[in-house]
Parts: structure tokens; sequence; C-alpha cells
């Protein structure tokens, strides 16, 4: 009986002489998901060229939960593609797609992922039905969130012909209850792409008379 003190006090020390690392866990982790942040921030910094981002590209490698990683590397993708051109952007764009389908994996209800996978489906040439599932996954997950208005409805604009009656509804009614500088900026953005009647018909008189006489 005398004995089991001494052998509960080695057993102890044993598991903490095998279970220290443990400790490091917390530290560890905090390193990586700062080396991770520091690599995302340089990489977003860089300038675009026809190069590999290696920052972003490294961050990508040793991220596992930061969807803002996968973000930044389709912005980058979708930038440098546009840099080659229309005759060799496939690929770029193509990739920058899956980058934002992972992002909304890691963050499904932030809408802003879906802005910009939109925007490159749109760049892609994508059928109708794939814009308009993209737009109403937007008209369902952010009735209320004005920050993306500029951006979805250029692309709803671009995509005028391409859409449903009801998504032409709801951008129209969008617009007409965004402020006035993004209203005004959207209709000379509508005017240069022949939607001038369209919006002139459709939005309220009394917020368009000064623009469509």
């Amino acid at each position: 009986m005398a004995t089991q003190p001494q052998n509960k006090t080695s057993l102890g020390s044993r598991l903490v002489r095998q279970s220290w690392w443990l400790l490091l866990v917390p530290a560890l982790l905090a390193a990586h998901l700062g080396l991770v942040s520091t690599l995302l921030a340089i990489g977003s910094d860089q300038e675009v060229t026809l190069d590999d981002n290696a920052y972003l590209q490294l961050a990508n490698s040793l991220n596992f939960n930061n969807p803002e990683v996968d973000a930044a590397l389709a912005r980058f993708l979708r930038a440098r593609a546009l840099l080659k051109g229309q005759d060799e952007w496939q690929e770029d764009l193509q990739q920058a797609l899956v980058h934002w389908q992972a992002a909304q994996e890691e963050r499904p209800l932030w809408p802003y992922y879906h802005v910009g996978a939109l925007d490159v489906e749109y760049l892609l040439g994508s059928p109708a039905e794939v814009l308009q599932a993209r737009i109403n996954t937007l008209m369902t997950l952010a009735p209320n969130e004005r920050g993306i208005d500029r951006n979805t409805l250029e692309i709803v604009i671009l995509s005028w012909h391409k859409l449903t009656p009801d998504q032409q509804t709801w951008a129209v009614n969008r617009i007409a209850s965004s402020n006035h500088n993004t209203r005004k900026y959207l209709y000379d953005f509508a005017v240069k792409n022949n939607l001038r009647n369209t919006l002139c018909t459709r939005l309220p008189w009394n917020q368009v008379k000064r623009l469509c006489r």
C-alpha cells in the first residue's frame, strides 16, 4: 500500500513527459494562421503580371480554413486573365471559378463570393441557366445587402437578355431602391450597354426624368 502514491506520481510524470508537446499546439496554430495571413496580405498587394503569385500560392498550400485565401487567388486569376485577353483567358477564369466555389464552401452565406463567381461566369460566356441560378442565389442570400449592388447589377445589365422576367423585375426594383449615386452610375452604365429605354420605361419617373429626357 505504501508504494501506491509513488506509482501514481510516476504515472503522472510519464504522462507529462509524453504529452508536453500538446502545450505547444495553440502557439503553433497561432503561428500558422499568422503566416497564412501575412502571405495573404503580401500576395494581395502584388502587382498582377503574367507570372504566378508565389505568395498567394504558398498561402494556399498552407491554408486549411481561410476562405479569403481562395478569394484572393480568384481575384488574381481573374485579373491575370484580363491581361492575357479573351483568346487565352479560359484556363485562368476556370481556375478562378474553382477558387470562388472553394471560398463558398468555407463561408456559404457570404454573398460577395457569389458575386465574384457570377462575374467569372459572365466572362466565361456561361449559358443563361448558369447565370440565372447564380442570380437566384444572390436574390435569396442577400435581399438586404446593398454592398453587392453595384457589381451585381453591372453584370445583370450586361446579361440582361439572359435573365428571367422575374430577375429583370428584381433588378429594376433594386436599382430603384439604391442610393442616388449608385442609381446614377448604373443608369449611365445601362446607357452604354443599350438599356436606356428599358430603365427609362421601368424605373419610377421621378427618379429618372432628368436622365431620360
